[in-house]
């Protein structure tokens, strides 16, 4: 009878384990597909910068006898963009987004003439399975930590307002 439950007790130990090697398995070949789509340096076509405002707005209010109040608050939040069309696989441009915090760029001295690019950097692990998955903006925004852009130098240009720049006179002197 203790054989019984020994068995028991090994084979619930071993189906543990193999579906946590299938897992790590399904988590690999997802990296690959990953690194697939997004891996290398990828020709960029177009880029713009748009911002998406999203406002919140509540309004509550009170009556007791003869008085009464009205409360109102509200927020507007307002997220930046680069909006961009890679090269992809197939050789169509894919339009996609990253919002400002996700972009490095890597400006080009002029002295070279270099085509503008875009290379991903993929998270490091829990990659999104997407065997069903058709939008690669769902991917980029689940699976894509950054993005660096390397173009020249001029379509890039400086424009750096120090802050010191602002003070009033009386504080220069």
């Amino acid at each position: 009878m203790h054989w019984v439950i020994w068995l028991l007790i090994f084979g619930f130990v071993g189906f543990l384990i193999l579906g946590y090697m299938q897992a790590i398995k399904t988590d690999n070949d997802s990296k690959k597909s990953l690194e697939n789509i997004f891996g290398g340096e990828r020709t960029l076509r177009k880029m713009l910068n748009f911002s998406s405002s999203d406002s919140k707005w509540s309004i509550g209010g009170a009556y007791f006898m003869i008085a009464g109040a009205i409360v109102g608050e509200g927020s507007t939040k307002t997220d930046f963009f680069i909006h961009f069309y890679w090269k992809t696989n197939d050789g169509s441009f894919s339009p996609n987004r990253l919002a400002w915090n996700r972009i490095r760029v890597n400006p080009v001295p002029n002295s070279r003439e270099v085509v503008p690019t875009i290379r991903f950097i993929l998270k490091s692990g829990g990659f999104t399975r997407f065997h069903n998955e058709t939008s690669i903006q769902k991917l980029i925004d689940n699976n894509v930590l950054y993005a660096i852009i390397t173009c020249n130098e001029r379509d890039w240009p400086s424009d750096v307002q120090l802050p010191m720049n602002d003070l009033p006179v009386s504080l220069n002197k």
